[in-house]
Order: structure tokens, then sequence, then C-alpha cells
């Protein structure tokens, strides 16, 4: 039997809005254009085993692969995340529905080995680069699909969305703080979340393909077992991560923008004022 602590958490959770009729609307040319046997990868939101929005939605995840094999069932679907902690990300998956989605395979991040993809920008914040899945560097096309975060981390703000979702493709082992307890990215947390966000922005995020379902907003607070929803009704789509963050922080209204973003916008006018 769970806990009764977590029996009165997953009480206060609203039940999971319908999923839309059409997610990809208009963005399908992308897929329908490439050749048969093309690899497309989508990194979901998916560490945690906790139910929509703190995770990405079996239903929602689904139809959008659903859209893509309908206009090209010659295609391979890879959907892959990465765990945290000690935790088995193939058991998280499978108890949260996406190991059975049909026409795609759930691909731990950590199984293949890493390659290590160099930061174009000439004075990196933090990483002169980072090393990520094969098969995500390697894939014919990649999608970011993520849920909308509000979360609280050592008494700062933070919002958790499209650019961010980016740090789950990180390998523990490469990442991991020889000093830490805990398997999990601590290096990342060391150098800094927001110029290390950046610089994984500017070596693998620039013009990704962004699904930001948004239509319950997810807050909690990381230090205790505080967990509510917001209803939002946004789905956005876009062309890069950081436009998809830009979008739903206004449509948010928050009263804060994440200093990461900040930091990636003086990257993007450094970078066009070198070439």
């Amino acid at each position: 039997m769970r806990p009764l602590r977590v029996r009165l958490r997953d009480m206060l959770m609203p039940a999971e809005p319908l999923v839309p009729e059409t997610v990809l609307q208009g963005s399908l040319e992308r897929f329908a254009c490439l050749p048969a046997g093309a690899k497309v990868c989508i990194k979901v939101s998916a560490a945690y085993q906790l139910p929509y929005p703190f995770c990405v939605s079996q239903g929602f995840v689904a139809k959008v692969v659903e859209e893509i094999h309908t206009v090209n069932p010659a295609l391979e679907i890879l959907l892959t995340e990465g765990g945290v902690g000690d935790a088995c990300i193939m058991e998280i998956a499978n108890k949260n529905g996406l190991t059975t989605i049909p026409y795609a395979r759930f691909v731990d991040a950590e199984e293949t080995e890493p390659l290590f993809v160099p930061n174009p920008l000439t004075h990196p914040y933090q990483a002169d680069g980072f090393w990520l899945p094969k098969h995500w560097v390697e894939a014919d096309a990649q999608i970011l699909l993520t849920t909308c975060k509000l979360r609280s981390h050592h008494f700062q703000r933070w919002y958790s969305g499209g650019t961010r979702n980016l740090i789950g493709l990180l390998p523990r082992a490469h990442y991991r703080l020889s000093a830490s307890r805990r398997n999990m990215r601590s290096m990342v947390h060391k150098q800094g979340m927001d110029a290390m966000v950046a610089d994984l922005y500017m070596t693998a995020g620039r013009n990704l393909f962004t699904i930001l379902d948004g239509r319950l907003l997810a807050r909690q607070d990381e230090h205790f077992p505080l967990r509510f929803t917001r209803k939002v009704g946004a789905v956005l789509l876009a062309e890069d991560p950081r436009e998809a963050d830009n979008q739903m922080i206004k449509t948010l209204r928050l009263p804060f923008v994440p200093p990461y973003l900040g930091l990636i916008s003086q990257a993007l006018a450094l970078q066009s004022n070198t070439v």
C-alpha cells in the first residue's frame, strides 16, 4: 500500500485535461519528407514517477507519435529520457506507460555510448561541449516534448520548460561529482545551472523543434513534498526551446525571467557580432 502522504498528495491532483484532437497541426511536413527508415528521437520529460503534469502524459505522447506515424509510417520513432538519482528510467517509463506506446520504442538515454558535441561559442560560460547519447545525436529528426513546471530549489525560483529539458540527456557517468553520494548530474549544479543550461542550448538546443504541453502547470517545492497544479490550457509548438520558453513565460505572466534565457540572449548576440 502506498504511504499516506503519497495518497493524500495524489488526492489533490486534478484529472488530466482531454488530449487535443490534433497536436502537431501544420508542423507535420517536416516528418512527411523524411526518407524511409529515418529515425525520429523524442526527448520526453519523464524522469520522475509522478502523474501528469510532473511527467509527460502517456496519452499526449501517444497522440504525437500517432500523428508522426500516420504522415510517414516508414519512420523509426524513439522516445528517450535519462534517469535521476539511482532510479531506473526504464522502470519509471514502464510505470508511466511510455514503453507500450504504439509505433515507438523507449530507449534509456544512457543506453548508447555518448558522443562529445563541441560548444560553438568561442568563449563558453562553463562548458566547451557536452557528452550526449549517440542515438540522439545521430537521429535524423529530434524533438523536445516537455511539460511546464515552476519549482523552488535552494530558495530560488526556477522555471522548467523546453530548454532545461535538455539536461536529462546528459549521462550521469560524465556529470556526477566523485564526492556526490547520489547518482546525480551534480557537476551541472556546481558549475552553475543557468550557465550550463545556456551552454547546453548553444551546443544542442538551437533550432530544436519543441512541444510544450502546458495544459496544466506543475508547481512543486523540491524541499518539501508539496505539489500543486494550475490550469493553463496551452500547448505550444516552437522551432526552438528558447522560443517555447519565452512564449510560455508570457502566457503564464511570470513576474521573473529565468536567468538562463538572459544568458542565451547574450550568447546569441555575441555570436552574431563575431560572424
